[in-house]
């Protein structure tokens, strides 16, 4: 997979995370600042997604997606997600 493909994946369930994370315990957990905890997940996907293929990588993707889908669905919407 290409570096720069690589390097927004994991910017992009860095993202997803972090905001699934947010609505789903928002009412019994404290969080960092966004840009903590982005910079954060950022380099922990970098990390765990080394060893990924790419195959694998887009359906962890789609299911984070669609996790936050239903989220949303479930009427816990906050901010939109993007990047």
């Amino acid at each position: 997979m290409p570096l720069k493909e690589y390097t927004a994946s994991a910017l992009y369930m860095a993202v997803l995370d972090d905001e699934i994370s947010r609505r789903e315990l928002a009412e019994v957990a404290v969080f960092p600042s966004k840009k903590e905890s982005l910079q954060y997940k950022y380099h922990l996907f970098l990390e765990l997604n080394r060893k990924r293929s790419h195959k694998k990588l887009e359906r962890e993707i789609y299911q984070m997606e669609s996790h936050l889908e239903r989220l949303n669905e479930e009427g816990k919407e906050n901010a939109y997600v993007g990047i």
